[in-house]
């Protein structure tokens, strides 16, 4: 597989390996993202739960979380969405 890569992209084969990192991927207990804002933060938005959907519908959530951040109502609807349920602590 690198030997075709190699050839689809010549400049590969003077790329030196530098290394990997592995992490865990975040997700809830039933399987199912959340985002928005903190209840009682308004100002403040997260974002988790996304497991290995992260780097696909990571770049939508972000654009979701865009708009919501600046008042706009998202074409979508996020309501189901919220981190309601998920925040049980109140961090001062």
């Amino acid at each position: 597989m690198y030997e075709e890569a190699c050839e689809v992209f010549p400049p590969l084969k003077e790329a030196k390996w530098l290394g990997s990192r592995i992490g865990t991927r975040a997700y809830t207990s039933i399987s199912y993202y959340f985002f928005g804002s903190i209840p009682e933060e308004n100002s403040v938005f997260v974002a988790s739960g996304l497991g290995s959907s992260g780097l696909t519908s990571g770049v939508w959530i972000g654009a979701l979380l865009a708009q919501l951040s600046v008042g706009d109502t998202p074409s979508f609807d996020v309501d189901s969405y919220r981190p309601n349920e998920y925040i049980q602590k109140k961090y001062e």
